[in-house]
């Protein structure tokens, strides 16, 4: 090439490297911290049993997100966990209505490429999306903060939403095979202490039927079905030698233990496959290159041993459970099961898209260099940058905890004291965790205890 038109040629590809280069910068200034890095400050105080300090460090982060951060779903719910372990129980039911209101679930069912796409990379997930299993907890945890905070009102408007929602669930979750015992016998709790014995009845069968074989909720089922003249339903459903508790002047106490915490996202690392590269038209010798997208890990222990402990009076009846109302690390994993391939394939095809501008970049660089030395850097350099600004968005809920188990107890009217003996745990020593209540006869007490290794 003559020198002139060498020369001519400076300023342009001055432009071209200059640009890739860019690319390369603002890939590296979008590696800030992830969202779990950013309020570990939240988890670790959580963690460390300081909760107060938690809760001032979460309402500063929503501070700082403002009304429009995509972040705040999550953060209401990271606080809402926080106010339910202070006992500030009607502010936690707030923040998880606002959540509520805000979550979106993610579903991979009617555009699975467009969603996991949505999902894959961090700065284009926007607002906050989650799975099934977070927006039932929601609910879930609605109901449970209600009950706790001895507003039969705030209870009863929980379980109504609960109940205006029913028929979407069951068509949803109906497809997914997924159920919530736990909403909706907590739902039936509530509507029982408004008089609503009826309705509170079909939810309990409702709790019965997704979690069978289990006597807690056979029990309340049964109970109310005897007290509403629903005797032929006992025995349609097996259920007429069921045992129900002796509730005439008791007070009821329920118990809700958020033992360990469920699984979080994590960057996950995969070779692409030679058969998906075939699927989306590629060419395979790009096989054997990685990709990275979030994925799910568990952190962690749970306690195995859950044992409440009452009062050594034989007259005082033993309390029933434990009751598994929600597995949430089983509904996480298999959620993840059915996502994972759609994410995956989204994340080969930006990965692709990345390689193809790249090489287009190269050729370019080559043409007007004479060089294919520096094309062939300028690939390399333009594909990494636009690779590098793609970080995987790892949110998620990162109280959420790994299962919910529910203990429930008759007893008479009063103070009550007792503590729950927790064993099994991933260092292997014990805990106790005290409680004392004051119980009434008209009304249920709950109390949500939590324990995470």
């Amino acid at each position: 090439m003559p020198a002139a038109a060498r020369r001519r040629r400076v300023p342009r590809l001055g432009a071209i490297l200059a640009l890739a280069g860019a690319g390369a910068i603002g890939g590296a200034g979008a590696g800030c911290a992830s969202y779990t890095e950013r309020v570990r400050d939240v988890l670790d105080a959580a963690e460390a049993g300081d909760p107060q300090r938690a809760y001032e460090a979460a309402t500063t982060h929503l501070e700082e997100a403002g009304d429009d951060g995509g972040d705040r779903p999550l953060l209401l719910l990271e606080r809402s966990t926080i106010n339910m372990m202070l006992g500030r129980h009607a502010d936690a039911e707030r923040d998880l209505r606002e959540a509520d209101g805000l979550f979106e679930i993610l579903d991979f069912s009617r555009d699975p490429t467009g969603a996991a796409a949505r999902w894959l990379v961090r700065e284009e997930a926007g607002i906050y999306r989650g799975g099934p299993h977070e927006k039932l907890l929601i609910g879930v945890n609605r109901l449970a903060a209600a009950l706790a905070s001895g507003d039969r009102e705030l209870a009863g408007v929980a379980a109504r939403r609960s109940l205006e929602q029913a028929e979407y669930w069951v068509r949803f979750l109906s497809e997914r095979k997924w159920e919530s015992p736990l909403l909706w016998f907590l739902a039936g709790v509530a509507l029982e202490a408004q008089g609503d014995d009826d309705n509170a009845r079909v939810l309990y069968d409702r709790a019965r039927a997704a979690a069978p074989g289990d006597d807690l909720f056979a029990a309340n089922y049964a109970r109310l079905a005897r007290a509403t003249g629903m005797r032929d339903d006992l025995l349609t459903r097996g259920l007429a030698k069921t045992p129900v508790p002796d509730v005439a002047g008791k007070a009821r106490l329920l118990i809700l233990l958020y033992n360990g915490r469920a699984p979080v996202r994590t960057p996950v690392r995969k070779i692409i496959d030679p058969a998906v590269l075939s699927a989306l038209g590629a060419d395979v010798a790009l096989a054997g290159n990685v990709v990275m997208f979030g994925g799910f890990e568990t952190r962690g222990a749970r306690f195995h041993d859950c044992r409440l402990t009452l009062s050594d009076d034989p007259a005082v009846e033993p309390p029933r459970g434990p009751s598994r109302g929600a597995d949430v690390e089983a509904q996480v994993t298999a959620w993840w099961k059915e996502q994972e391939p759609f994410v995956y394939m989204a994340a080969v095809s930006r990965w692709v898209t990345r390689y193809v501008a790249g090489a287009a970049v190269g050729q370019v660089v080559k043409k007007e260099s004479d060089s294919k030395v520096l094309g062939d850097l300028a690939r390399l350099f333009t594909s990494a940058a636009l690779s590098s600004a793609d970080i995987p968005d790892t949110r998620s809920w990162n109280l959420l905890p790994r299962e919910i188990l529910l203990f429930e107890c008759w007893l008479p009217p009063g103070e009550v004291t007792g503590a729950l003996a927790l064993g099994g745990g991933g260092g292997g020593g014990g805990r106790q965790v005290p409680f004392r209540a004051t119980l009434v006869a008209d009304r249920p007490t709950l109390l949500p205890l939590f324990a995470w290794e």
